[in-house]
């Protein structure tokens, strides 16, 4: 099985190190109005596409150079990891699966997440979007990993705990598992049509080992 894996809200909990990161950009460019008690909204989706929503178009990439400042100084580092994810990533790799991370994160920082955790070999490639916005669109991303590495789509499967990763599964043809124990909620990823949904990572191994995906 080719298994791509989404990095924040499923392999690694990023959230107080993203939230700090995109309020002090709020901060720097004189929006902390748009600061509100719950910012967890902003972990998972593209930085361009959250960072759209609230502030005028005009500033759009200011505010995610300066969340790449904060990020840098210090904010990636908060990220946690999952309990028991690691032993399930070993375990599949260790038993023949290919596995790659499909992330919205920029590739150098989502290398350095990955390195943090010391989980680097057991992933055939880390890919995730480029810091002009080039695969954005998850969507794009996975279409590129599976043209890339040649995958037969019903032998991939992507793993998330956002809409955005179960729809660019099901825009690529490929099932979708979405975890419950990210930024997305049951509803949220039965909605975008996933084809199944666990809520621990034993139970993820147990979906991929007995079932047909």
């Amino acid at each position: 099985m080719n298994i791509l894996f989404d990095l924040d809200g499923t392999i690694i909990d990023p959230g107080d190190g993203i939230i700090k990161s995109y309020s002090n950009a709020l901060i720097a460019l004189g929006h902390e109005d748009k600061i509100t008690t719950d910012m967890s909204w902003v972990v998972g989706p593209p930085l361009r596409k959250s960072f759209a929503t609230i502030l005028p178009s005009e500033m759009v990439e200011e505010a995610v150079a300066k969340y790449r400042e904060f990020h840098a100084k210090g904010g990636l580092k908060e990220a946690v990891l999952y309990d028991g994810i690691a032993n399930i990533i070993a375990h599949l790799s260790e038993t023949g699966h290919q596995l790659f991370i499909c992330t919205a994160k920029n590739v150098p920082f989502a290398r350095k997440n990955i390195e943090q955790f010391n989980l680097q070999g057991y992933f055939a490639e880390i890919y995730g979007s480029h810091l002009d916005g080039k695969f954005d669109d998850k969507a794009e991303l996975v279409s590129h990993i599976i043209d890339t590495h040649n995958l037969e789509k019903s032998e991939t499967v992507m793993i998330g705990d956002r809409e955005h990763d179960i729809i660019a599964a099901r825009k690529n043809g490929i099932n979708g598992i979405g975890v419950l124990w990210g930024y997305g909620n049951s509803d949220e990823l039965s909605d975008a049509g996933a084809s199944y949904l666990v809520d621990s990572p034993n139970n993820l191994l147990k979906v991929i080992i007995d079932s047909t995906i």
